[in-house]
């Protein structure tokens, strides 16, 4: 896809809350659809209102992006009813190109140009169609529509080409909220239309379960935080700590840093991250903790870092305290690294961490061996330069670790 050309294209994509409530309606039974059409007239023309204007939404950012790909064959269509040709084009004038256009693209192609030819449902209403009848036609025209989310061109699913750029990686997580679990569940926190809305209270969607670990990732993923609050926070925690998953667990932290929701203990997080950190032998998220959460326990961290030996970890954590204030006792990281016997490692924690003793970690350098050909040059240079390494403080450029 020409993506310049569409990103000026695209600036009136629809967000995700049309969207969702798309499939707010869609998670309505066939039954229920039916009952409110017979029984509350205001429901009727919204829901017939609000999936024509859906069709003309996706008809509309359809007939961008379709001219977008087109565009790298210099096609151009002009009206939905042109769909059917851009689709023989993609066959066609595309064949072998396995980057752009093709059979993947002439399938989203058919697709707008199916949802072109399928009626239009208000006219139906303004024909006193039968409900009956209005309902099928109700159901076929979500069928079609979902059916249309599901298609992927050459990269991604054509839906994210026309979602807003802002909601665009949401979108992906409220897919899978949406194959996974019932949305209704969501109508609190997306905002919603009144009349749809009432509905789905009417119905009697069940509470949120703030237990279901599954769900709250999903909705952490899509940005909603809204639900969080001083009554469910700790179970919320609690959920997501029994997921044993250290990038959930952090993410949560994170959330709770920005949001500072009372009652939340956010050292419970950090407990079990240390935990996990321990049983894996894997400190990234630890690190991070300690570096971005403000409430984290810095000297526990520590602890559990020099306890590990490895260089890296100790190296990262002592750099992760230059934005931090702290009362770490610098001594016993020194004593670490130089514990670890890596050369190159303690040469950077000399050179590259505030208020080290430098003078201490050279001199533990000259007197350990070397464990690799690196080790050793680092080595010749304290030994050559001593004297001036210690005066100068910083190091040049070329010696600073690539990682």
């Amino acid at each position: 896809m020409n993506w310049y050309k569409f990103a000026k294209l695209n600036k009136q994509a629809f967000k995700m809350e049309l969207l969702y409530n798309f499939y707010l309606i869609a998670s309505l039974s066939k039954e229920d659809i039916l009952h409110y059409l017979k029984s509350d007239k205001e429901f009727k023309y919204y829901i017939v209102h609000k999936l024509n204007e859906i069709k003309n939404k996706y008809l509309k950012d359809g007939l961008k992006i379709v001219n977008g790909e087109l565009s790298h064959r210099d096609k151009e269509i002009e009206n939905f009813s042109d769909f059917n040709q851009a689709a023989h084009w993609f066959e066609t004038l595309f064949r072998g190109d396995f980057a752009f256009g093709g059979p993947k693209w002439a399938e989203i192609a058919l697709a707008l140009y199916d949802l072109y030819l399928f009626p239009d449902l208000e006219k139906l209403y303004w024909d006193k169609s039968d409900n009956s009848v209005l309902v099928e036609f109700i159901y076929k025209l979500i069928r079609k529509i979902d059916y249309f989310n599901d298609l992927a061109h050459n990269s991604d699913l054509a839906l994210l080409n026309m979602i807003d750029d802002s909601s665009g990686g949401r979108v992906k997580y409220f897919l899978d909220y949406k194959h996974d679990y019932d949305i209704k569940d969501l109508a609190r926190f997306f905002p919603t239309d009144r009349e749809l809305l009432g509905v789905v209270h009417d119905i009697g969607a069940k509470p949120f379960d703030f237990q279901n670990s599954g769900k709250l990732s999903l909705l952490f993923s899509m940005g909603l935080t809204s639900f969080m609050n001083k009554d469910n926070i700790l179970e919320i925690e609690k959920a997501i700590i029994a997921t044993d998953n250290k990038r959930e667990i952090y993410h949560l932290a994170y959330l709770l840093n920005s949001h500072k929701i009372q009652n939340a203990d956010i050292s419970l997080l950090e407990d079990a991250l240390i935990r996990l950190s321990i049983m894996t032998k894997d400190f990234t998220y630890s690190l991070f903790f300690a570096k971005y959460i403000d409430e984290a326990d810095l000297n526990k961290i520590k602890k559990i870092i020099i306890g590990f030996g490895d260089s890296r970890a100790i190296f990262s954590f002592a750099k992760n305290l230059k934005s931090r204030k702290n009362n770490i006792n610098m001594s016993e990281l020194e004593d670490a690294m130089i514990a670890t016997g890596d050369i190159d490692e303690m040469f950077y924690f000399a050179e590259y961490i505030d208020s080290v003793d430098r003078k201490k970690m050279f001199d533990a350098i000259l007197r350990t061996s070397p464990k690799s050909a690196s080790d050793q040059v680092t080595k010749e240079i304290i030994e050559r330069e001593y004297d001036d390494l210690l005066e100068q403080g910083t190091t040049k450029e070329d010696m600073m670790p690539s990682w």
